[in-house]
């Protein structure tokens, strides 16, 4: 009887660790670098807390951080805060997340770290300060994102604040992101347009078309992919020059795609004539599974 009763509490154990597994995450989790700590771990003291953020590692601090979600310790913040600025990106993300779960203390360090993006000397932290106020999903930060990527002078810095308005995923960031687009610094142009496909309700696809020429393939490549998420029909015919003269192969492979995804008939003869005589296999194998896509779409 003994034994049963163990067998039935450990399929019990069992069951209730699958379901707990399975559910899915939101942004209320901690983010994934680590996983996710047991359900019955013990919680971080604010003693822990205090003696992680002056000399833990990045691994310590996170897992710290992590368990210390709950409960409040206002003298934590004047230690974790400056790990907002950390050279360890893994380091200024958790440190953000924790401080946005404050309940108390949260709105003076987002109101310092706001001061910091507009108007700190050193690029270096002012870029910090960008993704900061992203993680801290507060979209009190927008506006201020907005004015960095428009003003700002180091490119290091709009970049990041293009990232941050990614993250927060705030419509009202729309117009950052289309200033982005036409920045004269490729990263930042590169960082809007995956901005662009996760904004919410973003729709500026003609300024994402214009970087199908753009100097930098890795930009070409990335917009052609974007103009695939947007079934763009519109920007075909520059798609399909891409697909067959650029004379890099992951740009071609990404127009390619593109035109597969948007899924027009029009483009049936360029996806024939890459399938053919393009000089990649790999560009050959992508015009293949594109035509494919327009098969199953008509």
């Amino acid at each position: 009887m003994k034994n049963l009763f163990r067998l039935g509490l450990g399929a019990m154990v069992a069951l209730t660790l699958i379901s707990t597994g399975s559910r899915g995450k939101t942004d209320e989790g901690p983010p994934a670098m680590l996983p996710s700590a047991a359900q019955f771990e013990v919680i971080s003291t604010p003693e822990a807390i205090k003696d992680v953020a002056l000399r833990g590692s990045p691994i310590a601090i996170w897992e710290t951080l992590e368990k210390g979600e709950v409960g409040e310790c206002l003298d934590c913040i004047a230690y974790v805060e400056p790990l907002l600025f950390d050279k360890d990106a893994h380091v200024r993300e958790i440190s953000a997340w924790w401080i946005r779960r404050r309940v108390f203390g949260y709105a003076e360090v987002a109101l310092r770290v706001r001061g910091v993006l507009a108007s700190d000397a050193d690029p270096v932290r002012r870029a910090a300060a960008a993704n900061a106020l992203g993680e801290f999903m507060d979209p009190g930060g927008t506006k201020l994102l907005v004015t960095a990527i428009e003003k700002d002078t180091s490119p290091l810095v709009r970049a990041a604040a293009v990232a941050g308005l990614r993250r927060l995923n705030d419509i009202e960031g729309g117009p950052g992101v289309t200033t982005a687009l036409g920045d004269a610094d490729p990263a930042v142009r590169r960082a809007a347009v995956e901005a662009a496909t996760r904004l919410a309700g973003f729709g500026d696809v003609p300024s994402v078309a214009k970087l199908l020429s753009d100097p930098d393939l890795v930009v070409r490549a990335k917009a052609a992919d974007a103009l695939g998420f947007f079934k763009s029909k519109g920007a075909i015919a520059g798609l399909s020059a891409l697909g067959i003269k650029d004379g890099n192969e992951d740009v071609r492979i990404a127009a390619i795609n593109a035109l597969g995804e948007i899924g027009d008939p029009a483009a049936r003869s360029i996806l024939e004539q890459a399938q053919a005589n393009d000089t990649s296999s790999l560009v050959r194998d992508a015009a293949r599974i594109a035509l494919l896509k327009l098969a199953l779409a008509a």
